[in-house]
């Protein structure tokens, strides 16, 4: 077998790949690695890669650890809470079970800023429980959430605010998020589609941003039982080209027969 040399790799992605084999206590498979690569590059040449604060892409690495890495602080891992290496699978993600399992990203939601922060999933099949959250952070005040139920059109969305708004049709499979750049209003996106909302925004307080369920002032709230394949929390960014970048990552593992 002909194996791609480190320095034929993106540095970023070269990084992520050896704290992922580190973590997984084993080496990755080439065409694992190749589509990892690529992945990096094209959040590159969509100009979101600077963007993203935190992010874990659950689906690709060996094991249930090697997918926690954080692929923009690759000496860092989400805090596994409760999840077991059986709720995991290389092609299809992380499953939640809507009571005790969330990821702690570790990353602080006041480092993004009151009028620029994004926030989204993605989603290999929806959350079967009537009220959840897909992740996020609330201080009781302003917060910044997806929230979901069991309907085809309920994805509930907070961002800088408490006010929930229902993006209609956007409690699918893929990208599911929110992005704000301005004080005035934020664009919703789900089911491959993006829906401006208008919402004045509300400064936030410190915490750190959780998945599969809310940090709602220091508590996980509302735990969800979707399998997603990725999270990510950051600055304002195209979620259409975020979901584009992740579709051809997805493909590529999925044709890996792994």
């Amino acid at each position: 077998m002909l194996f791609t040399p480190w320095n034929r790799y993106d540095s970023d992605a070269w990084l992520w790949i050896i704290a992922t084999e580190k973590a997984d206590a084993n080496y990755l498979e080439e065409g694992v690695k190749k589509a990892m690569n690529q992945y990096v590059l094209d959040l590159k040449s969509n100009n979101i890669w600077g963007d993203f604060g935190t992010h874990a892409v659950l689906m690709g690495a060996r094991t249930l650890a090697g997918s926690l890495v954080d692929i923009k602080n690759p000496s860092l891992s989400w805090t596994n809470n409760n999840f077991v290496s059986g709720d995991y699978n290389r092609t299809t993600g992380l499953l939640g079970n809507a009571s005790t399992k969330y990821l702690d990203s570790n990353y602080d939601n006041d480092l993004a800023g009151q009028n620029d922060c994004a926030m989204w999933v993605y989603a290999h099949t929806k959350s079967s429980t009537t009220s959840h959250n897909y992740g996020g952070f609330s201080d009781g005040t302003s917060a910044v959430r997806i929230r979901g139920g069991g309907g085809a059109s309920d994805i509930r969305h907070n961002s800088r605010s408490t006010t929930n708004i229902t993006d209609n049709g956007g409690n699918a499979v893929g990208l599911i998020g929110q992005t704000r750049s301005a004080s005035t209003g934020y664009t919703a996106r789900g089911n491959q589609a993006d829906e401006s909302e208008t919402e004045t925004s509300v400064a936030s307080s410190t915490g750190d941003v959780f998945f599969f369920c809310s940090n709602d002032s220091g508590a996980a709230s509302n735990y969800s039982s979707a399998r997603l394949q990725a999270g990510c929390f950051g600055t304002a960014h195209s979620l259409s080209a975020a979901e584009t970048c992740m579709d051809t990552y997805v493909t590529s593992i999925v044709a890996l027969g792994l």
